[in-house]
């Protein structure tokens, strides 16, 4: 993660593995769009049908909270209800 400076120059925060070799994260939302949070959650969807729930802690760092598989395939959107984030879609290719 980046943190946007006033100067317009990006600071590096965090950064964060799945720790998974030759796995991809391929799509990530945030939870906190339209209802307001001071903890918000990011979902990403990764390429072995796994998808995880990140929780940003306090100081920046990133939290793997809770992973589940989600599809036999690849996983490449995952996206939270912005009216009830506690709603997630995910989307894989049907083969």
């Amino acid at each position: 993660m980046y943190t946007l400076r006033q100067d317009r120059t990006l600071d590096l925060t965090t950064t964060h593995s799945n720790q998974k070799p030759g796995i991809l994260t391929l799509s990530l939302d945030w939870s906190h769009r339209v209802v307001n949070s001071t903890a918000p959650n990011i979902i990403v969807s990764e390429s072995d049908g796994s998808i995880a729930l990140l929780s940003v802690r306090e100081g920046g760092g990133l939290e793997r909270t809770e992973e589940w598989h989600g599809h036999d395939f690849e996983a490449w959107i995952a996206a939270f209800n912005y009216w009830s984030p506690n709603v997630v879609y995910t989307g894989a290719y049907v083969r």
